[in-house]
């Protein structure tokens, strides 16, 4: 059995990442930058009732603006968990975006 967040060693990167650094010029710097504001509010600022790792959340408007959708995913994904159902069971523990995931899972099915 594997227990994988379906990122970094299954897929090639970080999908939220890689999707702002390839669909928006400058994406890579923007999602750094959000990313750190994340961790500000919650272990600076200690916001009331926020929780570290809403990055997917905050830069959801921006893949929205640009126009991101299934069509920007990383390459070689499906393969990859096509390969790990041969052998393995695999489970998917995620704070992806549920139409990533859903499109990995349900897509190496066929």
């Amino acid at each position: 059995m594997i227990n994988s967040d379906w990122e970094g060693p299954w897929v090639t990167a970080d999908h939220a990442f890689d999707i702002m650094h390839q669909g928006i010029e400058g994406g890579d710097q923007l999602f750094t930058n959000i990313s750190a504001y994340d961790d500000y509010l919650a272990y600076v600022v200690n916001k009331k009732d926020y929780e570290p790792g809403n990055t997917l959340a905050l830069i959801a408007p921006f893949l929205i603006a640009f126009g991101l959708d299934n069509d920007n995913f990383i390459a070689g994904s499906i393969k990859a968990i096509e390969l790990l159902r041969r052998s393995y069971t695999v489970n998917i523990i995620s704070t992806s975006y549920h139409q990533y995931v859903h499109y990995t899972v349900y897509q190496a099915d066929g």
